[in-house]
């Protein structure tokens, strides 16, 4: 059976969403980030009945996962986001992951990589990370990344879910290639304001030199 057709069901855990202009789904950026404006751009947000991934790119090349929870009750707010300027990094098997510092078990989960791996390669990844450390968000989100060793039956059960993640990782890699080469011209245009700006203060300090002369 084809995803759509599950989704039509209503058996399927995730729906797309539409982008959020305005940074990505639970990540709050670090400081440093804005005033370097290097602050991710989302490019993928997938939304199902426990909680949410979302998934940007900035214009250093880095690609940020974010999963969240909506589950309502202890620590909701530390579920819903990660705010960086305060995260732990975990540098795991799988890649580098952070989370909130209270109670990191029950946090939001935000994994960072390089644009240019394979969707297959990062869903690797996340499923070592996360054998390797426990996180409550992630579990009800992506069931299928194995925290503890899972049932044939089970290992079934959520095969499509996976495979339609993966399907959506592989388009937004397109799209982070793309956004890439936009994000790139901008930070040439940028840097060619600024050299033209360095350029016109020169002039202007020479031009007061010869007028004091």
């Amino acid at each position: 059976m084809e995803y759509q057709v599950y989704q039509k069901n209503s058996n399927a855990r995730f729906r797309e969403r539409e982008t959020s202009k305005e940074g990505i789904k639970g990540y709050v950026e670090r400081e440093k980030e804005k005033k370097e404006h290097t602050v991710s751009r989302e490019v993928m947000h997938l939304k199902s009945g426990k909680g949410e991934i979302a998934v940007g790119v900035n214009r250093k090349g880095e690609v940020t996962l974010v999963i969240s929870s909506d589950k309502e009750g202890e620590l909701k707010e530390d579920r819903k986001e990660v705010h960086m300027d305060t995260a732990k990094h975990h540098k795991l098997k799988g890649g580098h992951f952070y989370t909130n510092t209270h109670k990191e078990q029950k946090s939001a989960l935000v994994y960072k990589e390089k644009v240019e791996k394979q969707p297959a390669l990062l869903m690797k990844r996340m499923k070592q990370a996360l054998k390797e450390k426990e996180n409550e968000p992630a579990k009800e989100v992506v069931p299928f990344f194995p925290q503890t060793e899972q049932g044939v039956e089970e290992e079934k059960r959520w095969k499509k879910e996976e495979q339609y993640l993966e399907k959506n990782l592989e388009k937004t890699r397109e799209k982070l290639q793309k956004m890439m080469k936009k994000l790139q011209l901008e930070e040439e245009g940028i840097q060619f304001l600024l050299v033209k700006e360095e350029e016109l203060e020169k002039k202007e300090g020479e031009g007061e030199e010869d007028t004091k002369s």
